[in-house]
């Protein structure tokens, strides 16, 4: 035994320290290899995001510093870098593809690759931008680095900002013909965003991203699903608007404070000439008995007469058989009003061209979407005074009565054309927010028929007709149906104090057949003031009197009417018969009332008229599938006509009750009613407008 040799005793102890010794050098080299693999696959990784997220975030407070300093002179440098900036992030990143194949990770690696993409087809698209809009750029004053030679290419010397508005129209076509090239790259943008997968998007308590990113989802793909409407859309825009050329309207004026079957007396009309969105000419509106005096004048017939209940008013005392042409909107259809305006406008231009020049379109407008129009750009300024929305009839009505005219020789409705002018100048500056305001108000107006537009121009009249802009009324709906329609004659503005409702009670019978009464009942709250004596009549000579037609299905039966006893002693005999220019059937009637309220002791003045009829057996309950259909159309000028609808079926009662603001369809399933609005084929629009103001307040 060599007694120099260490003796080495395991004990229990000695062999605890050994293999806590192991463990810890198995510990170590474990941390270290994770922090090892934790470096260079999250660390590392996450470093490069942030520092390319941090230099992009330079990047994007350089080119908003620029912008608000109207400096685009670097926009390229500025996208070929960020381009580069992605690619190098993405080529540092390459080393860690195999995230994409784990399943925690790989829903998170194809979102950031997704959002790579986007990001660098985004940089290219906004250069295609930048290019075809440089000519707006220089007007909106920004350095685009340009020489002198340069920008007058883009704009001539004498155009100042002013004339944005206008550039954009003269430039319509050029830039409907870029979109289209660069579409393709946009709907590939748009699916690469509809593929991100909201559920690997980060959460955060005070930003929910997924939200966002589903509110962008939905506007892409609205804007994707209507992309032929906007290319059709902008296309016939330019034609309208005169992009590049010359235009002229024929703007027919309405005054719903007298109602007609169009919406208001055919009160004023003008030539309106636009040329790039911009309006050329002095805008000379005159009376329409301007014309109406030359008809007689120089013996001009059209063959057009009044009809029925119109016809049987005029003759009582403020007409005759003869129609006029303040009087031709006899109907609701807004193009077929406008056809019989023209019969007489046409005759009159054959005779006299330089009175009655000529007209590439037609404009139809009242009361309402003049109003509409001031409501969203605020009060106008007109010889120093304001004019706001409340104010405007009374403005109109007081200098066109104003007794200058009657000395002066002046046109007492050219305070319509100047009116015109000074809104147009207003809308021209409008903010991109306001604007997106008044587009919407403007496809209301259209919805609700307080502007209507017509041509003589076939492809125009179809484009016009197929999204709902002609105010044509729906002849085909096979369904019940039911429009009623008021024309009052010599009451003066009367219409502007005076509202009615209309209740229809539907009653279900065992069998399916249907039964219908409809009431029309009209009410007058307001007291007699001397300074409204051009307004509201208050002899007797002038009671409120009125042509009223129910448009019902053409098949109805049983029609019953209390019209002759609610025409009082004009005892005027109700008549039922087909209308061609409905499509339709109806019960014609006269009422006659005394509207007028002397003080507020004197009760409100109450009256009605009451129709009732039975459905075809084509309509029977049982043979449309139990689900009754009901299509209301919207009375143009009434912006206020409440409708209350009760049906009776299998011993049960449902009601509504709601304000006809446009056409709207009613359903009935036996169960319960429903209610949508008819004509839809501008809601894209409106949907559009909307996720543009989200997208915009959530970026803001």
């Amino acid at each position: 035994m060599n007694f120099l040799e260490p003796k080495i005793t395991f004990n229990k102890s000695t062999m605890l320290i050994y293999k806590n010794i192991v463990q810890l050098i198995i510990f170590l080299a474990v941390s270290t290899f994770s922090l090892f693999i934790f470096i260079r696959y999250c660390v590392t990784p996450g470093y490069y995001i942030y520092t390319t997220y941090s230099r992009g975030t330079d990047l994007v407070n350089t080119i908003l510093t620029d912008i608000d300093n109207k400096n685009l002179s670097n926009i390229d440098v500025y996208l070929t870098y960020f381009e580069n900036l992605i690619n190098e992030l993405m080529q540092e990143l390459s080393v860690y593809d195999f995230f994409g194949e784990i399943e925690l990770t790989k829903g998170y690696h194809r979102n950031f690759i997704i959002l790579k993409d986007i990001l660098i087809g985004f940089a290219r698209l906004v250069r295609e931008v930048y290019y075809v809009t440089q000519n707006i750029l220089v007007l909106n004053e920004f350095d685009l680095g340009l020489n002198m030679y340069e920008m007058q290419h883009l704009v001539s010397v004498d155009q100042k900002k002013n004339d944005i508005f206008f550039e954009v129209v003269r430039n319509l076509p050029r830039y409907v013909d870029a979109y289209q090239k660069i579409y393709p790259n946009i709907l590939e943008l748009i699916q690469k965003f509809n593929s991100i997968d909201l559920s690997y998007l980060p959460e955060t308590s005070n930003f929910n991203i997924r939200e966002k990113v589903d509110r962008i989802k939905h506007f892409l793909t609205t804007f994707a699903e209507h992309n032929e409407d906007i290319v059709q859309f902008m296309s016939s825009f330019s034609e309208f608007v005169g992009s590049n050329k010359k235009v002229h309207y024929l703007v027919i004026f309405q005054n719903e404070t007298e109602m007609r079957g169009s919406g208001g007396l055919l009160t004023a009309f003008g030539i309106l000439q636009v040329e790039n969105g911009k309006i050329i000419n002095n805008f000379e509106v005159k009376d329409t008995w301007k014309p109406q005096y030359d008809i007689w004048n120089y013996g001009v017939y059209v063959g057009l007469n009044n009809i029925y209940g119109q016809n049987f008013l005029m003759n009582y005392g403020c007409g005759a058989t003869e129609l006029r042409i303040q009087d031709s909107g006899m109907y609701p259809d807004a193009a077929h009003s406008i056809e019989l305006f023209l019969a007489f406008y046409d005759r009159l231009r054959s005779i006299l061209p330089h009175k009655y020049p000529h007209y590439d379109h037609v404009i139809l407008l009242n009361m309402n979407f003049v109003e509409s129009i001031l409501k969203i750009i605020g009060e106008i300024e007109f010889e120093d005074r304001k004019v706001t929305a409340e104010l405007l009839f009374d403005f109109i009505k007081e200098e066109s009565d104003s007794d200058e005219y009657l000395y002066s020789g002046k046109e007492r409705k050219q305070i319509i054309g100047d009116l015109t002018e000074v809104i147009h100048q207003k809308i021209v500056t409008l903010s991109f927010d306001t604007i997106l305001e008044l587009v919407d108000s403007i496809v209301m107006s259209i919805k609700a028929r307080d502007i209507s537009i017509y041509t003589k121009n076939d492809s125009l009249m179809r484009f016009l007709d197929f999204y709902q802009m002609s105010g044509r009324f729906e002849k085909e709906y096979i369904y019940d149906y039911l429009h009623v329609n008021e024309a009052q004659n010599c009451a003066l503005k009367m219409n502007k104090f005076l509202r009615n409702h209309i209740e229809q009670n539907i009653y279900i019978n065992q069998d399916g057949t249907i039964k219908k009464d409809i009431s029309v009942r009209w009410l007058q709250e307001k007291v007699y003031q001397p300074w409204m004596i051009k307004q509201y009549p208050s002899t007797i000579n002038f009671l409120y009197r009125a042509w009223v037609r129910i448009v019902i299905p053409y098949d109805s039966i049983n029609v019953v009417s209390d019209g002759f006893y609610k025409s009082s002693f004009l005892k005027y005999v109700p008549v039922v018969y087909h209308d061609h220019v409905f499509n339709k059937l109806v019960s014609d009637n006269v009422i006659r009332f005394d509207h007028r309220r002397f003080s507020y002791e004197d009760p409100p003045r109450k009256h009605d008229l009451n129709v009732s009829y039975v459905l075809s057996h084509r309509l029977n309950f049982f043979n449309t599938n139990n689900l009754y259909r009901l299509l209301l159309q919207k009375h143009p000028g009434k912006s206020w006509e409440i409708y209350k609808i009760n049906i009776s079926y299998d011993n049960k009662n449902f009601s509504v009750e709601f304000i006809l603001d446009q056409d709207k369809e009613v359903t009935f399933d036996g169960k319960s009613i429903s209610i949508k609005n008819y004509r839809n084929k501008l809601d894209w629009i409106l949907d559009l407008t909307h996720n543009v103001r989200d997208i915009l307040f959530e970026l803001k």
